[in-house]
Order: C-alpha cells, then sequence, then structure tokens
C-alpha cells in the first residue's frame, strides 16, 4: 500500500488494477488490523484512470459487502466516505449507471455516523445523489438518512481549531433536506421541529423551509406539485399556529423570522424569472392567499386585540412581496379594516392605525400606485376602499403614515396631503420625518410644493426646513436658510435647533457638489449673523460647539478653486485678531481646509504659525503638509509638543520619530513633566479636524515607539509622569498589541490605582480586561480590590467612585479563593458607597455587594 501509494494515477495498467482490486477487496475477509491498509489501496484504486466499470462494480459490492463501516475507527470511517466521494464526484457517468448499488451501501455505510468531518462528506454525497441521479424509489430512504441529523446540535471542543463548525454543517444538511424531491417528507419535518421549545429548531426549521420553497419553484418537479396541492397548507397550519397561537409565544426574531419567511413564499408562488417555468402564477398566489386570509379575516373584525394586530403584521409581509400581492391583500382587507374603524372605540383606533400605516408601507414598498379613477392594468387597479383610508388619514391627521406611503398616492391625493402638511407646520405640529418619507417618493413634489411654502412661513417654516436635511433637499434650503438667518427672520432659539440638525448631517457627494457654488454665500451670511454663539457675551458652550461644527463642515467644502472665499469672510483678520470671536472662528476654519487649499495660502499659513499658541490649529495643518512642522523648531510647550507629535503620528511622517524623542524628554522634566502626561493620551486619539491624514495603523506606530521607554521608566516609583503617561493609553491600545504585554503591565496598572491623575484610565483598563478575559486578573486581585475600594468614596470623582464599583462588581463574578476570603471585607466596605448621596453610586454600590454577597453562599 505504501508503494502504490506514490504512484500517478495512470501508471497501473488495466489488467494491474483489476488484480489488485481483486486481491485488496480479497483483504476485506482478514484480520481487522489489516483493515486500514486495505482502505488506503482501494482508495488509491478509485482513482486509477484505467479503472473500468465492471472492477468498480466488483470494488463496490466486496466492500459494502465484507466492510462494517461503523465498526471501524473514525479515521478509517473517513476513508470509506472520501472513496464514495470520489467516485460521485470525479467518476459520475461510472456512478450513474450504478446508482443504486452506490446509494443503497452508501447508506447503509453512513447510517449512525457521528464524527462532523464524515458527516459534511455524507451530507454532501446526499445531495449530489439528489440532484443528478434518478434514485426516485430511494427518496425516503435517502430522506431517513438525513433527518435523524436535524436540527444540528454540534459544539466543537473547547481549546481546539475545529476544521468543521456548526454552520459549516446546517448549511450542508439544509442543502440535502431542501431537495425539492423530498419535499414530500421534509416540510412535515420542518413542521414539526418548529414547533418545538428550543429556539435554534425553530430559526434552522424556517430557514428550511424558506429554502424548500425557492427551490421548488420549478413547475416540472414533482417537489413543486407536492408543494402546491399540500404544502402549502401544512407550512400555513405551522406557522399560523406560531403567529396566532395562545400558546407562549417565541421570541420576537423568531416571529420576525416567520414573517419574512411568509413573505419570500408570497414571492415565489407569484414568481416568473423570465425563462425558467415557476409555478402557475394565478393559482399559486391565490391557494397560498386564500388559505392565510381565510384565518386572518375574522381576527380583522375586533379591534383593540393582538389578533388583529398580528393579523395586519402577517398581510403587511404579503403585500410587501409583490405589486399582484399587494393589490390583492389591500382589496381583500380595506373594506372591512374600513368598517372595524367605525366601530372601533377611541383607544382601539390608535393601534388598528398604527398596524395600517405598516400594511400600506409595505405595499407602497412594491412600486404599486393606485389608481382612483381608472383601473391600472398592470395589477395594481382601482383598490376598493382606498380612497376612504386616505381620507381617514388625512381626517385624524396622522400624516406620517401617509407620508410613508406616498407611493400608492394618485396626484390629487398627494397635493391634499401636501396642503395638509403645510397647515400642520403653520400650527408647529409638523411630526419629525413626514418630509423625509415624503420625500422618497416624490422628492420634486416637496422641492417645488412644500419648499417655498416653509421659507414664506417664517420661524413656522423652520423646522420642517430642518427635516428637509435629512430629505436630500439640502443644497435646495441651506443658502436661503442662511440668508434668513443672517436677516434675523427666525429666534436665536429656533436657529440654533436647526443648526443642531445640520452639524450631525453627514453632507453627501450630492450635497458636495450642489453646494460648492454657493459656499461663499453661505458662510458670509453665517459668520456676519450678529446673534451668532461665539459673539455673544455669554456664551452657551453646546451652542458654540454646534455652531463651530457647521462652521467646519462648510470650510471642508473649500478647494483650490473657491480660495477666494477665504477673502471674502475676511479669514486674516480673523486670525491677526484672536479676541474676535475668542479665535475660535478661525481655528475652525483653517483645521478644516483641504491639504491642496492650504498649499496655495502662504500668507494665512504665516499668520497661523506666528501666534503664540493655537496649537491645535497648527496641528491640523502640520497634518496635512508634515514640512509645516520645520517651521515651529523644538516646541517647550507641553501641549504644543504633544499636538504636533500626535499630527505626525497620524500622518505617518518620518519627522515624528524627532518629535516623539522630544515630547519623551519632556515628560521626564520637573516641571513640565505632568502637563505632558495629561495630554499623552492625546498621541493614540483619531484626528478632531476634518479632511485629516491619517494612516490605518497609527496607534500600532505610537505603541511601538513608546512603549519599550514608557515601562521601562514607570518601574521607578519616582516616576509618576510616565506611569500617569502609559496608563493613559491603555484604553486606546488595540487588544491584539495588548494582550502579549499584560503581564509585565498589570503590576504597574495595580499602583496607578492609588494615585488620583491615574486611576481613571486604570479603571477603564481593568473593567475591559475583567469583562474579557478575566483569568489575566487572578493573581492580582489581593491588591486590586482594597485599591478599588478606597475609590468608591469622595473625594474621588462619581465617574471614579462608579468605574470603581462596577470593576469590583465584575470582580466578584471571578471565584477563587482570593475572592472568598475578600468577600467579607468587601462586603463591609461597600456600606459606605451604598450610603452615597448620587443615586448612580448608589446603584452600582448595591449591584456590587449582591454580587459578593452571592460570591460565598454554598
Amino acid at each position: 500500500t505504501s508503494i502504490i501509494d506514490k504512484l500517478s494515477e495512470d501508471f497501473l495498467d488495466t489488467e494491474e488494477v483489476g488484480l489488485l482490486v481483486n486481491f485488496y477487496t480479497d483483504r476485506l475477509k482478514d484480520h481487522h488490523s489489516s483493515i486500514p491498509h486495505t482502505l488506503r489501496g482501494l482508495s488509491f484504486l478509485s482513482k486509477a484512470t484505467n479503472l473500468t466499470k465492471d472492477q468498480l462494480e466488483m470494488m463496490l459490492d466486496r466492500l459494502f459487502r465484507e466492510l462494517m463501516v461503523q465498526q471501524q475507527v473514525v479515521r478509517d470511517r473517513s476513508v470509506f466516505f472520501n472513496i464514495i466521494c470520489y467516485i460521485i464526484f470525479n467518476r459520475s457517468e461510472f456512478a450513474k449507471a450504478l446508482e443504486t448499488q452506490l446509494t443503497v451501501g452508501f447508506l447503509q455505510g453512513g447510517e449512525g455516523e457521528k464524527d462532523p468531518r464524515n458527516l459534511m462528506l455524507i451530507f454532501k454525497c446526499s445531495s449530489f445523489i439528489l440532484e443528478n441521479f434518478n434514485v426516485d424509489h430511494l427518496r425516503e430512504d435517502i430522506f431517513e438518512s438525513l433527518a435523524v441529523y436535524f436540527p444540528i446540535d454540534f459544539t466543537p471542543p473547547k481549546g481546539v481549531n475545529a476544521s468543521v463548525t456548526k454552520d459549516d454543517l446546517i448549511k450542508c444538511l439544509r442543502e440535502g433536506l431542501t431537495n425539492p424531491s423530498l419535499a414530500e417528507f421534509s416540510v412535515p419535518l420542518f413542521m414539526e421541529k418548529l414547533d418545538s421549545d428550543l429556539e435554534s429548531a425553530k430559526v434552522d426549521s424556517i430557514a428550511s423551509i424558506s429554502e424548500v420553497v425557492k427551490r421548488s419553484g420549478n413547475l416540472e418537479t414533482a417537489g413543486s406539485q407536492w408543494i402546491m396541492s399540500q404544502g402549502l397548507e401544512q407550512i400555513w397550519a405551522g406557522l399560523k399556529k406560531e403567529l396566532l397561537g395562545i400558546r407562549l409565544q417565541a421570541s420576537e426574531p423568531v416571529l420576525n423570522s416567520i414573517r419574512n419567511l411568509i413573505s419570500e413564499i408570497s414571492y415565489y408562488v407569484d414568481r416568473d424569472s423570465g425563462g425558467v417555468s415557476y409555478v402557475n402564477t394565478e393559482t399559486g398566489w391565490k391557494t397560498w392567499f386564500g388559505l392565510v386570509f381565510k384565518d386572518l379575516k375574522p381576527h380583522l373584525s375586533v379591534p383593540g386585540t393582538r389578533l388583529i394586530s398580528e393579523s395586519l403584521q402577517i398581510l403587511s409581509s404579503m403585500a410587501g412581496s409583490g405589486k399582484r400581492q399587494a393589490s390583492t391583500v389591500l382589496s381583500s382587507t380595506l373594506p372591512i379594516l374600513w368598517k372595524t374603524w367605525q366601530a372601533a372605540p377611541a383607544e382601539a383606533r390608535s393601534q388598528l392605525i398604527a398596524s395600517l400605516d405598516r400594511l400600506l408601507a409595505g405595499a407602497a414598498n412594491t412600486g404599486l400606485q393606485v389608481e382612483v379613477n381608472e383601473a391600472d392594468s398592470s395589477g395594481g387597479g382601482n383598490i376598493e376602499g382606498f380612497d376612504k383610508i386616505v381620507a381617514l388619514y388625512l381626517e385624524t391627521g396622522n400624516l406620517h403614515g401617509l407620508s410613508s406611503a406616498a407611493g400608492l398616492l394618485s396626484l390629487p391625493q398627494r397635493t391634499e396631503l401636501c396642503e395638509n402638511i403645510l397647515s400642520k407646520a403653520r400650527d408647529g405640529q409638523l411630526e419629525d420625518t413626514i418630509l423625509v418619507e415624503l420625500a422618497k417618493w416624490d422628492a420634486e413634489l416637496v422641492e417645488k410644493k412644500l419648499l417655498p411654502s416653509f421659507l414664506q412661513m417664517g420661524e413656522q417654516g423652520l423646522p420642517a426646513l430642518a427635516q428637509l436635511i435629512s430629505a436630500g433637499l439640502l443644497p435646495e434650503t441651506l443658502p436661503s436658510v442662511c440668508e434668513r438667518i443672517y436677516t434675523e427672520n427666525y429666534s436665536v432659539s429656533a436657529v440654533h435647533e436647526y443648526l443642531n440638525k445640520l452639524s450631525v448631517h453627514n453632507f453627501s457627494s450630492s450635497d458636495r457638489e450642489k453646494l460648492f457654488s454657493q459656499i461663499g454665500q453661505i458662510m458670509r451670511n453665517l459668520l456676519t449673523w450678529a446673534n451668532r454663539p461665539t459673539a455673544t457675551q455669554t456664551q452657551n458652550k453646546d451652542e458654540v460647539d454646534t455652531y463651530c461644527t457647521v462652521i467646519k463642515k462648510m470650510s471642508s467644502l473649500i478647494d483650490s478653486s473657491t480660495v477666494s472665499v477665504l477673502s471674502d469672510i475676511d479669514l486674516e483678520r480673523r486670525i491677526a485678531e484672536p479676541n474676535l470671536d475668542n479665535g475660535l472662528i478661525s481655528d475652525a476654519i483653517v483645521s478644516s481646509l483641504k491639504k491642496e487649499t492650504i498649499e496655495k495660502l502662504p500668507d494665512i499659513l504665516d499668520k497661523v504659525f506666528n501666534l503664540p499658541d493655537s496649537w491645535s490649529t497648527k496641528a491640523s495643518l502640520i497634518n496635512k503638509v508634515p514640512a509645516l512642522s520645520d517651521r515651529l523648531g523644538e516646541v517647550s510647550d507641553p501641549d504644543g509638543a504633544v499636538q504636533v507629535a500626535h499630527a505626525l503620528v497620524l500622518n505617518g511622517d518620518q519627522r515624528l520619530a524627532v518629535r516623539m524623542e522630544h515630547v519623551l524628554h519632556l515628560l521626564g522634566d520637573k516641571d513640565k513633566g505632568n502637563a505632558v502626561a495629561r495630554s499623552f493620551h492625546i498621541l493614540l486619539r483619531p484626528a478632531t479636524w476634518l479632511n485629516p491624514v491619517s494612516s490605518l495603523l497609527f496607534r500600532q506606530r505610537v505603541w511601538s515607539i513608546v512603549y519599550p521607554q514608557l515601562v521601562e521608566e514607570a518601574k521607578s516609583v519616582e516616576n509618576e509622569n510616565h506611569l500617569a503617561a502609559l496608563v493613559s493609553l491603555l484604553p486606546q491600545v488595540p487588544r491584539p498589541l495588548l494582550e502579549p504585554v499584560l503581564p509585565s503591565l498589570l503590576p504597574l496598572v495595580t499602583r496607578a490605582l492609588a494615585q488620583e491623575s491615574t486611576a481613571p484610565h486604570a479603571l477603564t483598563c481593568l473593567n475591559d480586561l475583567v469583562t474579557s478575559t478575566p483569568s489575566l486578573l487572578t493573581s492580582f486581585i489581593p491588591d486590586i480590590v482594597p485599591r478599588c475600594l478606597k475609590l468608591t468614596v469622595p473625594p474621588h470623582a462619581m465617574k471614579t467612585r462608579i468605574d470603581a464599583l462596577v470593576c469590583l462588581k465584575h470582580l466578584g463574578f471571578v471565584s477563587n479563593p482570593a475572592t472568598v476570603t475578600l468577600s467579607e471585607t468587601v462586603i463591609s466596605e461597600l456600606q459606605h458607597p451604598i450610603k452615597d448621596h448620587k443615586r448612580l453610586v448608589r446603584q452600582e454600590a448595591m449591584k456590587a455587594r449582591n454580587r459578593w454577597y452571592l460570591l460565598c453562599q454554598p
């Protein structure tokens, strides 16, 4: 065997192959110790190029008769299954001629198999046999061989990199069980498992039913005919029990999966892919809808119950699967729902409207448009009762629901909806996102019909204009709004609300392109607004931050072709007069400019770098043009040195090494070291300015430079600044970099808990570790716990007290001799934070105390 293993597949001629087949199959009758070598030999012969059909037939006959597969060890069973797999996949012409013999022997050999690697081979072979062999007389046997494994319940051994995962097994088994030829056997199995209390079984069953319906679409297959005649009824009976049954309901994700399945079935029974023949669309859809609607119809007349809500969710799923489906569902349900609304008490009407919202939105998303005056031959047509439902929405003022389904509305109905929206806006009662939803369906209508009216309303129209930011109409609204802000058409508070929404909006490429030519006028109006937050005597920090964010976003749009805008807004004067707007505006503008724009502004660069401070602005410029750092020379200001180094860290420029060496030198300075340590965390922070030049691995770059020196210096008790700097970085260091050096860092982190300046960072790091890898902290618990207890009481800051209590709570989940010994002390000491004057501290203290109390219980 070891010799022929080394031969090429075409080395043996037909007579030699026949001789060896006879020899090896005779060895199957010998002592069991020869079986492994015999199977290896047969494995080679199965791949031999000159193996004939008769020789293969003899090999398989003797192999299936003489070998008791399940009595062999896993490795030998694997060889057997690999032989069968090779024959099935690579000698398919011979395999088809021997399909019955091969299939029966394969099923007998695989009966009772438990090894996941062998099961993968079995599942793949079964799927191939069903797809490619004529084995209709063995369908039930193949199904039974697969059904015993459904649903898969497999967990790979811990600490082992498994070659086969649970998902792999599920996918391969599903491939076989969902074959259309097995539909009449597999669907009842899936419905039985759907009734299980095990959630994973429900999820697997739902996914499998979805797959079998998709694959049974071809009209020529027996599976399709069975699905239409009996399968749909069985499927609906099982799904109905889960959604409408009186027993305890499954979790919401499972219920949502079932609703999605109903939508998929509704789609596939009415699908025509164009070339592939699918089930009769008319009969298929009518059969399915008739089954479902017969059971749901009685519930639609009973408002205020769970059943009507669930029934409408099911119908919404069906309506969202296609135009024909949406038309049928709406035609059948809307007249009933109209009558139900008329008879419903006030408290039940809100539930009914919410359910109607989902139904109409689902139908609208199919592209269906209801024509009120004439039938639509494409499948939409008049929908009975639809005009009454639209009138109902307008009457009750539920414009949001109608806007979400505006795709269904005719032009006169959309115009009427717009008039109602304007009325709501004048009364200050316009709901959020109404205009966003309406613009999804008809942005042109919003722009031409509503936008001019909102601009004419004055302050009453500003909330509506704020909605249009997210509706994709920012370029059409912002210039006019900024002009009115400048002329003080709006109150200060209303403008702040508008700017707040603008500050969190992410500009799309379309926004940038359309605003490009108007950026100058927009910025002039914003910067000369008399009541801008940066110019008032009593500044509100949130309002200032919001305003500056808007200015940054506008400035980021300026490029080399529109650089003249900076002269129009008198940027040089703003830089030269730091007291103007407290320097906030000049910083916001300069820090947001693009690299190519900066390179065209030598005069502005000179003025910025001549300023005594403004390190954040200088850092943003250096990040984009690293050569500018050469103007500064050696920076003695602690904050400035760290900011400049941070800018070069992000860029990855070669000047970084010198700047980092200078920062580490300042860290050891008696006078400046403390200030540097306080700013050190900035080095691992992403850029705070717009249009930054940033590399992906900037954190790794900093860590590789500073870690060796910081950890060495921090070991000395005198070097508190180095310890503070090191600990401040740890929460931001990527885990793959941190884990290898944790054993040497943890003593330093524990020591850092004793210092007020380093304790917050140390707690952040410990809380991250104790929740993810608590085993790393086991030997340090006796040191960590007493230090954390000291941090739980004043005068420590509230956040520090809370973080210390959270750390103690997590440590209470670690059960070992150290924690059991400390439990009595911890429970006693926590009586002080339990009496803290801050409610949040008391809350965390009780959680921690309860956890440690349970730790020492039997």
